[in-house]
């Protein structure tokens, strides 16, 4: 599942642990249990699993690259992702901040909420409704028909 050159360099140090693939139960005890999750990705397109974190009350430390900074606004403590330093002082400073770990769960918990099913249907139907607005208003205006024989 993982490079088999980052499992060997992992091996080193027994807190680092290959998991493979989990359940979605498996996966939200994990997020429930870590004390931070460290989103690094330079590419990433939406950025759903910092998302799944935040959902299950995990502290979220991501890169400022791509959309995560859109997705997450300020639920999440960015770091430079080319920068290993910067990461590590990120992943320092949550692991020592109890009042920053928490703040980052309340506000990752209020961000997913901006992703909720119902809020994003409901969006859509606005949008629909907005769009069909002119269409509808054009059928309530019908010109009259003229009589025969009259211009």
């Amino acid at each position: 599942f993982a490079d088999p050159n980052l499992q060997r360099l992992a091996c080193r140090d027994p807190r680092i642990r290959f998991l493979g693939r989990l359940s979605d139960a498996e996966l939200i005890e994990q997020y429930q249990g870590a004390s931070a999750f460290v989103f690094p990705s330079l590419y990433e397109g939406f950025g759903i699993p910092p998302l799944e974190a935040q959902a299950c009350g995990c502290p979220v430390l991501a890169a400022n690259a791509a959309s995560i900074p859109e997705v997450l606004q300020a639920s999440a403590l960015y770091f430079d992702p080319l920068d290993v330093s910067h990461m590590a002082a990120a992943m320092h400073r949550v692991l020592s901040d109890a009042p920053l770990r928490q703040a980052l769960r309340r506000q990752g918990l209020k961000n997913v909420q901006r992703f909720s099913w119902e809020i994003s249907a409901q969006r859509l139907s606005q949008r629909i409704d907005a769009l069909l607005e002119p269409a509808v208003q054009g059928k309530h205006h019908v010109a009259p028909e003229s009589s025969p024989g009259k211009p």
